[in-house]
């Protein structure tokens, strides 16, 4: 396993590796691409568990976290869409 590799993303690299494993497509050669993959997935998984517990913020005009209703497409910790409803996450 890739060092460096968040809690999320060493268990979406070992799922990663198991699912092409099972197909029989596991090369070496892909290693970077399956640990780009794992750590995207990983931030994902991540970014979806802070909304779950912390529900959508926003850094205010001051610095301070507010949380953000409605519309609301940014976390203040993930700093992405938290729209990944496409993605086995």
């Amino acid at each position: 396993m890739p060092a460096g590799l968040s809690k999320h993303a060493q268990t979406a690299w070992r799922e990663i590796l198991a699912a092409l494993r099972d197909i029989g497509t596991l090369h070496s050669g892909d290693a970077g691409l399956i640990e780009a993959g794992a750590a995207v997935l990983g931030r994902a998984r991540e970014c979806r568990a802070v909304l779950a517990k912390e529900g959508l913020t926003v850094r205010g005009d001051r610095g301070s976290v507010v949380h953000r209703g409605g519309g609301s497409r940014v976390h203040a910790r993930c700093g992405a869409d938290p729209t990944w409803s496409h993605l086995p996450v």
